[in-house]
């Protein structure tokens, strides 16, 4: 089994117990074993046995692999060090490509429910990729394999398309992609545009439990509040207006809770 292979830097060299640990996470995974922990200091490359161990399903054609975190920072990291990986990450992160002054989170598309996006690529519910649909029309690619090994074609398709989907279209087709967690989650309860996926390395896996129930809340800030009624006294002076829409906004949370 030659891992080193695998190894992204110059140095083709493990560390003091990285190639045991790396070889004992791949024989418990053909095992046939469902989870596999590994329980390793701070500093001692566990990042680096997550992406081999991606790295070396993904050559032997079994597994495409999601790689975990839970902050941002980290994402990065892996982007920065495993220059193959792709990331996705969420839509505040990107500038809307039709509102520059905005960011993808709080575009035309996200607050108006009835507005479509010319540069946002079709949704076609029907074609499924590895158990999930993905965020384009076929009909109007010339096939997925072409449409990323095809550079030309690639610009073509791509040259004004949002970029929020278009990192996301590059994730869902790299066979190792980075996600937080809050991302990768969202994602499965609510629009399921990342496909199923066989392994998965979760770093970070002690923060697990607290992320899932952050899922779970439901809080509310008076700065919040403030934000959701201040427009109204500043729009209308009828006090019947004004409890109208307070009540309204107090539906809203119901709902929420």
């Amino acid at each position: 089994m030659d891992l080193k292979q695998y190894i992204p830097f110059e140095k083709k060299e493990f560390r003091q117990h990285q190639e045991k640990a790396i070889c004992d996470i791949i024989d418990s995974i053909e095992d046939g074993n469902r989870f596999t922990i590994l329980n390793a200091p701070v500093g001692s490359g566990k990042s680096l046995l997550g992406y081999i161990t991606a790295k070396y399903f993904e050559n032997k054609g079994h597994h495409h692999t999601y790689l975990c975190t839970g902050t941002k920072i980290l994402q990065s990291q892996y982007i920065q060090d495993f220059k193959d990986v792709k990331t996705i990450k969420g839509r505040a992160n990107f500038q809307c490509y039709t509102e520059p002054l905005l960011d993808c989170a709080n575009g035309m598309c996200q607050s108006h429910s009835n507005f479509h996006c010319e540069s946002k690529p079709m949704l076609k519910e029907d074609w499924i990729f590895d158990g999930a649909p993905l965020p384009w029309d076929p009909i109007e690619i010339d096939g997925i394999k072409r449409f990323y090994g095809d550079p030309e074609f690639d610009e073509m398709f791509t040259k004004n398309m949002c970029p929020y989907w278009k990192q996301k279209i590059n994730g869902i087709m790299s066979p190792i992609t980075m996600l937080n967690y809050d991302y990768l989650i969202s994602d499965l309860r609510f629009v399921q545009h990342l496909p199923h996926r066989k392994l998965l390395v979760a770093d970070e896996a002690h923060n697990i439990e607290k992320i899932l129930m952050r899922q779970l809340e439901t809080s509310f800030s008076p700065s919040a509040v403030f934000r959701e009624t201040d427009f109204m006294f500043k729009e209308s002076v009828n006090i019947v207006d004004w409890i109208e829409q307070v009540a309204e906004v107090a539906d809203r949370y119901k709902k929420r809770i």
